[in-house]
C-alpha cells in the first residue's frame, strides 16, 4: 500500500514538472511581435446578393516563441462598418466568455478560423449597395487587420428594361479571334421609369470568365419610353472566355439573361501557325494607353517600359477602331510604331494617335458614347469616350425632327399636344429638354412649360414611333382677347420655333349640368335602323341620336370639334342603350378633318386586307357594334363598362351563362379583393385578379345583380365597393374610401410625402423649386414625381399668391399615419 502512494506521488509530481515547461521555455506574452493577417488575395472586391465573402486570416509570430490568449470558443471575430463609420454587423456574440493559455513558436503562422459573411445585417436584413470594412479581430489580444469590398443588392427596377448586346469581330492578325460586346439598355414600355434612386450592374459570364460592369444608368435619371442607355463594353478572347460555351449578360436582379454564341470559326486550325508567328515577333512591354482630350479631338498615348528603348522589330503594326455606341464602326486607322521616336527616359510615353472630334466640314462628330479599341501586337487596350460637345456653327446645325402642335381651349383651361417624329431610326438626344411651350397674351407667371428630363448622348430607336408630349395650362384669369397665341419649340439639334393662334369661345352661359362644352372625336356606331354617334375625349364619352338632329350638320368619322352641348331630355330610347349620356348639339366652336397620311406598299395591302374584314363584319349590326366598341373603350370606364356588358349580352353570354362552382370562386375572389380594399377601380381590379375584360364585366354585374357591391363613377374611374352597413349608396364620395398609392418611404416619391409632411407641420406649403433644392434633386425629376402623387390623389397643387405651392390631401396623412413603413423611418 505504501509503495502505491509512493507511485502516485511521482506521477502527480511528474505531471506538475511537464505543465511547468512551457513557463519554462517560451517568452511571457508579448504583442509586440505577433499580428493579424488577412490573406487577402483570396478575396475578390466585389459581391452580389446572394453571395457570402470568406476571410482566411492567420496569426503570425515574427519573433521568439511566445504565451498568449486566446477564446477558444471564437479565435477570431469581425466587424462590418459602411462608408458612415456605422456598425451593420458583428459576431461578437458568438463568442462564449471564454480564455485560455496557447503557444506560438517562432516564426510560426497559425491559420485562424474562417469568417463567413452573407451581407446581412443584425436584423437579418441584406445590407444596402455600398462599400464595407470589414476588420477581422482577435478575440483577446489588441490584434485587426481590414478589407474593403463592394456590395450590390438587387435592385426592382428591371421590370420593363431590355439589356441588348452588340457583337462586333475585331480586326487582328497577332491573337485569337477577340470581340468587342457593347452592352445597352432600352426601355420598351410606355411609361417613365424612375433610375434616380436604383443602382445598376450587368454580370457577363461563362464557364472561363466573370465581368460586371456597374453604374450601367450613366446618370440617367428618368427612362423615356423607345429610350436607349450605352451601359458599356468588354472584350471577349479566348484567353478569358470559353468560345464553345454562350456567354450570359444579365441585369443583376433580372431574371432575363441574354446569351451570346461566338460564331463558329476556323481558329483552332490556325492556333499554332498564329503562336509561332507571335513568338517570332518581340513583344512590346507596353504599360498602359491614357487619352486625353482637347478642344476639338482625343490624344492617344501609350506607356512603355523602361526596357523598351529603341526596339527591333519586324512588324510595327497598330490598329484603332472606334465603334459608335449603336455597335456600327465609326473608324479604323493603322499605325506604324516603327514611326515613334524614343528617348531614355523610364516609362516612355508617346503619342500614337489624333483622333479629330470634326468632320471634314469642320462640325463635331456626333454626340454620344464611342468605344475605342487600341490592338498592338498581342495586346489590346479598350475605353468608352463621350462626346458631348455641341455644335454652334449654323451651318452645322440641323434636325431631323417634324413636330406637330396642336393646342385647344375647354372649361378655362388650354390642352396642347406636341408629336415628335423622324424618318431616322435613330434619334439622338443632345439636349436636356426636347420641345417647350409659351403661352402669349395672358397674365399668369408661369406661362412657360419645357418638357425636359433627358440625358444628352443617350438615343431612341424610333422605327416609325412617335415621342408626344402633352400639357394643361389652366386661365387663372380672364382672357381680354378673342385669341391666345401660343409658341411652340423643339430644341433637338437644331432649335425650332412655331407660332399658333387659337380662339376663345365666348359664352354667357354658365358650366351647369345641363351645358357644357364639349371636344373630342366621333365614331359612328349603327344599331338596327338606327344611327348613333360617339363623341370621345379622354375622360368621358358622350353620344347622339341622329334622328334628333334638327339641322342639316351632321358628324363626320374621325372629325375632331369643340361644342355646346346640353343633356338630351329623350334617354332611353333607341341609342339610349348604350347606357351613354345622350346629348345635343347647340353651337359649334371648331371642327377639323383628320389629317391624312402617307402610306406605304405595305400598309396599303394591310389596309386592303382590313378593308375586306370590315365589309364583312358589316353585315350584321351586333357585329358592327362590335367593331367601334373595340375602338372606344380603352379611354374610360364609365364607357367600358357598359359597352363590355353589350358586347356580352349580344352573344348572349349575360344571363344564360350556366353557373359553375369556378364563377362562384371567382365572385368570391371579387368580395374578398373588394372587402380589403374599397373603392379600387375597374382596371386595377383586372389587374390584381388577372381576369380578362369580359369575364370581369360579367361577375361584377351578376354581384351587382345580387346586392353585393355598388358602384360610383370618378372622374374617369369607375370604383366599387362591398354593400353593407358602413358603405352604401348615397354616401358622400367624400367620405369614401380610395385605396392609395404606397410609395416605399425610402423613394423618391416618399420622401416628398414626408418632407411635405414637415413643412405642413411648421406651417410651410414649399414650391416645386423649393423641394428640388431640399431633396437635392432636378425640378423635371421632382414635377414628374409630383404628377404621379397628384394623379393618385396624394398632393394637390394651390395657387398661393403669385406661385404653385403643394399640400398633402387627407388621404396621404392618413398615410402616414397608419403606414408602418413611414413611422419606422421616421422613427
Amino acid at each position: 500500500m505504501a509503495g502505491a502512494q509512493r507511485f502516485a506521488i511521482a506521477l502527480l509530481a511528474g505531471l506538475m514538472l511537464l505543465s511547468s515547461l512551457p513557463h519554462t521555455t517560451a517568452e511571457s506574452n508579448d504583442e509586440a511581435t505577433l499580428s493579424l493577417e488577412i490573406e487577402i488575395d483570396t478575396i475578390n472586391p466585389t459581391f452580389l446578393e446572394g453571395q457570402s465573402i470568406e476571410i482566411h486570416s492567420s496569426l503570425i509570430n515574427s519573433g521568439g516563441s511566445k504565451i498568449y490568449q486566446e477564446n477558444p470558443s471564437c479565435d477570431v471575430y469581425i466587424t462590418v462598418e459602411n462608408q458612415e463609420n456605422q456598425n451593420v454587423y458583428t459576431n461578437l456574440g458568438e463568442c462564449r466568455n471564454q480564455i485560455r493559455d496557447s503557444i506560438i513558436d517562432s516564426n510560426e503562422i497559425i491559420q485562424q478560423t474562417t469568417q463567413i459573411w452573407d451581407f446581412r445585417n443584425n436584423d437579418n436584413e441584406f445590407v444596402a449597395s455600398s462599400v464595407y470594412t470589414i476588420t477581422v479581430h482577435h478575440s483577446t489580444m489588441n490584434l485587426s487587420d481590414a478589407i474593403s469590398v463592394e456590395f450590390y443588392k438587387k435592385s426592382t427596377a428591371y421590370e420593363n428594361i431590355e439589356l441588348d448586346v452588340i457583337l462586333n469581330k475585331l480586326p487582328t492578325n497577332y491573337q485569337d479571334e477577340t470581340y468587342l460586346a457593347q452592352i445597352l439598355l432600352k426601355n420598351p414600355s410606355p411609361n417613365i421609369i424612375d433610375l434616380s434612386d436604383k443602382q445598376c450592374l450587368i454580370t457577363i459570364s461563362n464557364s472561363d470568365g466573370f465581368e460586371i460592369i456597374d453604374s450601367c444608368y450613366s446618370n440617367t435619371e428618368l427612362f423615356h419610353p423607345n429610350e436607349n442607355i450605352y451601359s458599356g463594353h468588354i472584350i471577349i478572347s479566348e484567353q478569358t472566355y470559353d468560345f464553345s460555351q454562350p456567354i450570359s449578360f444579365q441585369l443583376f436582379g433580372s431574371e432575363e439573361v441574354v446569351q451570346i454564341s461566338i460564331p463558329n470559326n476556323q481558329q483552332s486550325e490556325t492556333s499554332e501557325t498564329i503562336e509561332d508567328e507571335q513568338a517570332n515577333h518581340n513583344n512590346y512591354p507596353i504599360i498602359d494607353t491614357q487619352h486625353y482630350e482637347n478642344e476639338d479631338s482625343v490624344a492617344i498615348f501609350v506607356s512603355f517600359d523602361e526596357q523598351y528603348l529603341e526596339p527591333q522589330v519586324e512588324n510595327c503594326d497598330a490598329v484603332i477602331t472606334v465603334f459608335h455606341d449603336y455597335g456600327e464602326r465609326f473608324l479604323s486607322n493603322d499605325i506604324d510604331l516603327c514611326d515613334i521616336e524614343f528617348s531614355t527616359s523610364e516609362n516612355i510615353s508617346k503619342k500614337v494617335f489624333d483622333w479629330s472630334l470634326k468632320d471634314n466640314q469642320q462640325c463635331f462628330i456626333q454626340q454620344g458614347k464611342y468605344a475605342v479599341v487600341i490592338q498592338i501586337e498581342e495586346q489590346i487596350f479598350s475605353f468608352d469616350f463621350s462626346q458631348i460637345k455641341n455644335n454652334t456653327e449654323a451651318s452645322c446645325l440641323k434636325s431631323d425632327l417634324e413636330a406637330n402642335f396642336e393646342s385647344t381651349v375647354i372649361d378655362d383651361s388650354i390642352y396642347t399636344f406636341i408629336e415628335l417624329t423622324t424618318n431616322q431610326d435613330i434619334l439622338r438626344i443632345d439636349s436636356n429638354c426636347l420641345a417647350g411651350i409659351k403661352i402669349i397674351g395672358v397674365s399668369n407667371d408661369d406661362s412657360t412649360t419645357l418638357f425636359c428630363g433627358y440625358n444628352a448622348g443617350n438615343f431612341f430607336t424610333m422605327n416609325g414611333e412617335k415621342i408626344e408630349f402633352s400639357h394643361q395650362f389652366e386661365l387663372i384669369d380672364a382672357v381680354e382677347n378673342d385669341e391666345i397665341n401660343i409658341q411652340y419649340s423643339t430644341f433637338n439639334g437644331l432649335t425650332e420655333h412655331d407660332y399658333a393662334s387659337i380662339k376663345m369661345a365666348h359664352n354667357n352661359l354658365d358650366s351647369t349640368n345641363d351645358n357644357f362644352q364639349l371636344e373630342g372625336t366621333w365614331k359612328n356606331i349603327e344599331y338596327g335602323q338606327n344611327e348613333c354617334w360617339i363623341i370621345n375625349s379622354p375622360n368621358n364619352a358622350h353620344i347622339i341620336d341622329s334622328s334628333l338632329l334638327t339641322t342639316q350638320w351632321s358628324p363626320k368619322e374621325d372629325w375632331t370639334g369643340s361644342y355646346l352641348v346640353s343633356k338630351a331630355e329623350t334617354g332611353n330610347g333607341n341609342c339610349g342603350i348604350f347606357g351613354i349620356q345622350l346629348v345635343v348639339i347647340d353651337e359649334i366652336y371648331f371642327e377639323s378633318e383628320p389629317e391624312s397620311t402617307i402610306v406605304t406598299e405595305l400598309e396599303i395591302e394591310a389596309s386592303d386586307e382590313i378593308d375586306v374584314v370590315a365589309i364583312a363584319v358589316t353585315g350584321t349590326a351586333s357585329a358592327s357594334i362590335i367593331l367601334a366598341l373595340v375602338l372606344l373603350i380603352s379611354n374610360t370606364e364609365s364607357l367600358r363598362i357598359p359597352v363590355t356588358s353589350l358586347g356580352l349580352w349580344m352573344f348572349a353570354l349575360v344571363g344564360k351563362t350556366h353557373e359553375t362552382s369556378d364563377g362562384r370562386f371567382q365572385r368570391g375572389r371579387l368580395i374578398g379583393y373588394l372587402t380589403a380594399n374599397p373603392g379600387c377601380h375597374f382596371r386595377a381590379l383586372m389587374a390584381a385578379l388577372k381576369m380578362s375584360n369580359g369575364q370581369i364585366t360579367h361577375h361584377l354585374r351578376l354581384l351587382e345583380n345580387q346586392e353585393l357591391i355598388w358602384r360610383i363613377n370618378d372622374g374617369r374611374f369607375v370604383r366599387y365597393y362591398p354593400l353593407n352597413n358602413s358603405l352604401y349608396p348615397g354616401m358622400n364620395p367624400e367620405d369614401l374610401p380610395i385605396p392609395p398609392l404606397s410609395p416605399d418611404p425610402n423613394s423618391l416619391q416618399g420622401k416628398i410625402l414626408t418632407l411635405l409632411d414637415d413643412e405642413h407641420q411648421l406651417g410651410e406649403f414649399p414650391t416645386q423649386s423649393e423641394l428640388a433644392k431640399k431633396l437635392e434633386k432636378s425640378q423635371q425629376l421632382i414635377s414628374h414625381h409630383l404628377r404621379t402623387l397628384q394623379k393618385f390623389g396624394l398632393v394637390e397643387k394651390r395657387k398661393m399668391g403669385i406661385k404653385n405651392r403643394y399640400k398633402l390631401t387627407k388621404e396621404a396623412l392618413f398615410l402616414l399615419e397608419t403606414d408602418m413603413e413611414f413611422t419606422k423611418v421616421r422613427d
